[in-house]
């Protein structure tokens, strides 16, 4: 898909998938007219780190989705850069490999506070990459961790998600959940904690989870 046929003036353009294209440079984007745009979708691509570049001159005041899905970002930045977004709800990274530059993963503190649901699945972490941040999302509800090799959760301790209702922890390597308990043991909501296919095979983990507060649910078989 040749994106210079996208220079143009859609106002009232709402939604636009660009998905599976064989897209890599998406600088054509800073010059759209998408003023109500609300939801891009530009997964299964080739973008790279490039994008963080134009991200701040992307003009889609009204954005609330992004969706980068499996492309080549290795950045962490692009959380700070997507910042832009000020309506952004929903942030789909998954299936990037953020974690290849170790570099950036040194104590790092990821603020998002505006986002509500955010997808960081299937390898955008790795065990020690994930232990080095603290993601700090005022406002999120949603969070989607599966699939990344986790079997420590300690780097819940230092994220601060108040208002979460749905920790999506799938496919990893978790067996032990005494983290978990520690963090939303005096939690005032229900929050739904799904750990299909991990390595839990004690259920009593599941019990003292359950029991720490009435307000969570799990879903783990």
């Amino acid at each position: 898909f040749d994106l210079n046929k996208l220079n143009v003036a859609l106002p009232n353009l709402i939604v636009l998938s660009l998905k599976n294209n064989n897209i890599f440079d998406v600088e054509i984007l800073i010059n759209c007219n998408f003023k109500n745009l609300e939801e891009l979708y530009l997964d299964i691509n080739k973008i790279d780190d490039n994008i963080l570049t134009y991200m701040k001159d992307m003009k889609f005041e009204k954005l609330k989705v992004f969706s980068l899905k499996q492309n080549y970002l290795t950045d962490y930045r692009v959380f700070e850069k997507v910042k832009v977004f000020q309506n952004l709800k929903k942030f789909d990274i998954s299936s990037n490999r953020l974690f290849k530059n170790k570099e950036f993963f040194e104590n790092k503190i990821i603020d998002l506070n505006e986002i509500e649901e955010l997808i960081l699945s299937n390898g955008v972490f790795d065990e020690n990459s994930i232990n080095n941040i603290s993601l700090n999302v005022q406002n999120l509800k949603s969070l989607d961790l599966s699939c990344n090799n986790l079997s420590s959760l300690n780097f819940i301790l230092k994220s601060n998600w108040p208002n979460l209702e749905n920790l999506i922890l799938n496919e990893n390597d978790i067996s032990k959940l005494s983290d978990l308990i520690t963090k939303f043991k005096d939690i005032g909501h229900n929050l739904l904690i799904m750990l299909e296919n991990n390595l839990i095979k004690d259920e009593q983990e599941i019990d003292d989870l359950i029991k720490s507060n009435s307000r969570i649910s799990i879903k783990y078989k």
